[in-house]
């Protein structure tokens, strides 16, 4: 009983933490400590950070990144790709496999992350960046989560100027496309 109290705390604690996070991503004019950065600074520091947890799963993680200069904050840009991550984690099987990537394009700097995960139908599609939503495949406790790390992701880009794009086929992955001005 004592490990169950303890796990519901930890989620709950999960929980109020990106409650937090979506609040201040709502006032971003307020937090955002905005100065040059490599975007692909940013995202190899997150690679660093999950590597483990994709190994650990069975998944297989690559990386392709290229400078990628742009004008943001460090640490919540690392949070949306975090949140990117972790959510390619969560919807992809042992097995698989997710591929992160930076480069300067003629748009600005562009972050994908792509994975062989369970994907999303396409008239789903549309609510993945909303709160509180989840899809009908991950809403059991398993896949963990309380479906506001896209929204957080999705205001943090708008804060930098910048949107999150999805493309997705069900049964074979997504693909996350962060774009943001170039410096």
């Amino acid at each position: 009983n004592l490990a169950a109290m303890h796990a519901e705390a930890l989620r709950l604690a999960r929980f109020l933490d990106d409650l937090s996070s979506l609040a201040d991503a709502q006032r971003p004019g307020l937090l955002l400590d905005r100065r040059p950065v490599d975007l692909a600074d940013v995202a190899r520091v997150e690679a660093g950070v999950n590597a483990a947890r994709f190994a650990e799963a069975g998944i297989d993680f690559a990386t392709d990144l290229r400078p990628a200069p742009v004008l943001g904050d460090p640490g919540r840009l690392g949070q949306i790709v975090g949140n990117l991550l972790s959510n390619a984690l969560r919807y992809t099987n042992p097995g698989g496999s997710v591929r992160l990537s930076v480069a300067h394009s003629a748009a600005g700097a562009v972050l994908e992350v792509a994975d062989t995960g369970i994907g999303i139908e396409p008239d789903e599609l549309r609510h993945v960046f909303g709160r509180f939503w989840r899809s009908e495949k991950s809403r059991s406790r398993a896949t963990g989560g309380a479906g506001i790390g896209l929204a957080i992701a999705d205001e943090l880009a708008r804060a930098h100027g910048g949107r999150i794009d999805v493309e997705s086929v069900p049964g074979e992955g997504s693909q996350f496309r962060l774009v943001l001005p170039p410096r």
